[in-house]
């Protein structure tokens, strides 16, 4: 069934419960496995929990500035945008930590994504605190005519 405000209720998630994205989203509803169950859950009230990333084993703090600076400037490259802008958007929106959190926008890593958003990216699959993958899903979304969807520009 669609998700909605209107649908059925199936179930109910346990405050902190762990759930597995399918991907799929619709209208801010995020579709999820839990227990074997497949439904939909409003993107508002999931989080994303920093885990190790598939062939990045580092951790935050050694991430040097100019490291951070080439992995933005790599990904500008190679999605043809302007990389002192996606520069500036990385300082103005986690002042280039990728391990960055806002607890009130529900909002992470170095491009500071939200779990819904990242799942509309390419670089779903890889962890949202990953500078690379974060750096390319953000590049990706400018090439594609989403740069407006940050706060900073």
């Amino acid at each position: 069934a669609a998700p909605g405000d209107d649908a059925p209720v199936l179930d109910t998630l346990p405050r902190t419960q762990a759930v597995a994205p399918t991907g799929e989203q619709q209208d801010g509803w995020v579709e999820v496995i839990w227990e074997g169950q497949t439904g939909w859950v409003l993107g508002r009230y999931l989080i994303m929990i920093p885990t190790s990333t598939r062939g990045n084993d580092r951790h935050d703090g050694s991430w040097s500035r100019s490291e951070l600076k080439e992995i933005i400037y790599a990904a500008a490259d190679e999605y043809g945008q302007p990389r002192e802008d996606m520069l500036r958007v990385a300082r103005c929106e986690s002042n280039m930590i990728p391990s960055a959190v806002n607890p009130y926008g529900g909002s992470y890593g170095l491009f500071q994504f939200k779990p819904g958003t990242w799942l509309s990216t390419p670089y779903a699959e890889y962890d949202i605190f990953d500078p690379r993958a974060s750096a390319n899903a953000a590049a990706w979304m400018w090439s594609v005519g989403r740069r407006r969807e940050w706060v900073c520009q």
